[in-house]
C-alpha cells in the first residue's frame, strides 16, 4: 500500500514538473513574440521618419538647382521608386514650386500608393482654378498655373485610392521670392503592422 502511495506521489510530482516546464516555455515564447513585435513596430516607425526626412532633404536640394521644378520631379520620382523596391511602402507626394519672376507656379503629384489614384485639385486666385486627374501607380503628373495675386494661394486636394477618400488643404506663396512646398503622405508596412504619417515642408529663397 505504501509502495503504491509512493509511486502516485512520484507520478504527481513529475506531472507538476512537466506542467511548470510547459508554462515557463509558453511564457518565454510569448515574451519573445512580444519583443519581436515591439522591435518590428519600432523599425517601421524609423523607416517612416527616414522616408519623410529624405523627401525633405531632396526638396531643399532641388531648390538649389537651376531648375528647381524639374530637379524636384526627378529626385522624388527616383526616391519613390527606390523605396518601393526596398520595402512595403505607399507614397503620395505633392511638390509645388512658385517663381517670383512670372507669377507662375507648378504642381507635381506623385502616386506610389500601389493603386490608381483619382485626384480633384482646386486652387484660389489661379488659372485654371480646378482640375481632375487620374494618375496610375508609379507615375507622376505636373501642371502649371498662373497666380492672379502676389500672396497666398489656398489649395484643396482630394484623392481616392484603395477605396479610401482623403482631403488635404495647404497654402503656397506667390511673392517676390521663389518658394517650394512639399506634402507627403507615407504608409510603411511590415507583416500585420503599419504606420502612416503626413508631413509638410516649405522653403523660400530670393532669386
Amino acid at each position: 500500500m505504501g509502495n503504491k502511495k509512493g509511486q502516485m506521489f512520484i507520478i504527481a510530482t513529475l506531472f507538476i514538473i512537466v506542467i511548470i516546464v510547459l508554462i515557463r516555455n509558453m511564457v518565454g515564447t510569448l515574451e519573445i513574440s512580444e519583443e519581436n513585435r515591439f522591435q518590428e513596430s519600432r523599425l517601421i516607425e524609423k523607416n517612416l521618419r527616414n522616408a519623410q526626412n529624405e523627401f525633405r532633404e531632396l526638396a531643399a536640394l532641388a531648390a538649389l538647382q537651376q531648375d528647381a521644378n524639374q530637379s524636384g520631379m526627378d529626385y522624388m520620382r527616383n526616391l519613390s521608386l527606390q523605396m518601393r523596391s526596398d520595402m512595403d511602402i505607399q507614397i503620395i507626394y505633392i511638390y509645388a514650386v512658385s517663381n517670383n519672376s512670372n507669377n507662375k507656379y507648378s504642381v507635381t503629384m506623385g502616386n506610389y500608393l500601389q493603386d490608381r489614384m483619382n485626384i480633384t485639385f482646386n486652387a484660389t486666385n489661379s488659372n485654371p482654378g480646378g482640375r481632375i486627374f487620374i494618375i496610375e501607380d508609379k507615375a507622376n503628373l505636373t501642371r502649371e498655373y498662373t497666380s492672379s495675386v502676389n500672396g497666398t494661394i489656398s489649395i484643396n486636394v482630394s484623392y481616392t485610392a484603395q477605396n479610401q477618400d482623403t482631403a488635404e488643404k495647404f497654402n503656397i506663396t506667390s511673392n517676390t521670392k521663389s518658394n517650394i512646398f512639399l506634402f507627403t503622405d507615407i504608409t510603411v508596412r511590415s507583416n500585420e503592422f503599419f504606420v502612416r504619417g503626413k508631413d509638410f515642408y516649405n522653403w523660400s529663397w530670393p532669386v
